[in-house]
């Protein structure tokens, strides 16, 4: 869970929006699947 929440740290680092866009609908999927 920590990893998950480690990447859009990082990405948000590296200022690049289309991958942080992409990693927040991995933990969406992510979240969405720990839920179910």
């Amino acid at each position: 869970m920590e990893r998950v929440s480690m990447a859009p740290q990082v990405l948000l680092k590296n200022g690049n929006v289309r991958e942080r866009q992409r990693v927040r609908i991995d933990e969406t999927h992510f979240f969405t699947e720990k839920t179910e």
